[in-house]
This record gives structure tokens, sequence and C-alpha cells, in this order.
């Protein structure tokens, strides 16, 4: 996970073309999103919804993140 980490630290936008090594869809809020994938396999639920909301606040129009994230802290709550 720390590649993912690293990754929201990177505004690919600011990046000079041809200095890209991946896809420039690739984007802070993907990375937090990957992240919150990865720890909600790993039954980390609330850092999970935690990766999730900082997605979603880097993609508002991101539905998805916004249902994932709900999701997630649900299931914290049922961890607990």
């Amino acid at each position: 996970m720390p590649i993912l980490e690293a990754l929201t630290q990177i505004y690919l936008e600011a990046l000079a073309d041809g200095l890209r090594g991946f896809p420039l869809p690739l984007s802070a809020a993907d990375a937090y999103a990957a992240l919150g994938q990865c720890a909600f396999r790993l039954g980390r639920f609330a850092e999970s919804a935690a990766h999730r909301a900082r997605a979603e606040a880097a993609s508002p129009d991101g539905v998805e993140f916004r249902l994932k994230r709900q999701f997630a802290a649900l299931r914290a709550r049922g961890a607990d």
C-alpha cells in the first residue's frame, strides 16, 4: 500500500507532458479509493471509510466514492 499512499500526494495535472509513467486518469481520488478497497478487504472498515472519504473529497462528483464510504462506515459500526 505504500505505493498507493505515495500516489495520493501526486497532482498529475501539474506534471509536464511526457514525464508521466502512468495514464493521466489515475488521480489522488483513485489512489485513495484503492487504499479504501485494500483496507476493506483486510476488514479494516473504519480505515476504509476514511480513505474513501478522502477519495470523495478529491472527486466530489464521484457518487461511487460516497456510496462505498457509507458502506464501509456501516460495516465499521457493525464490527464494534
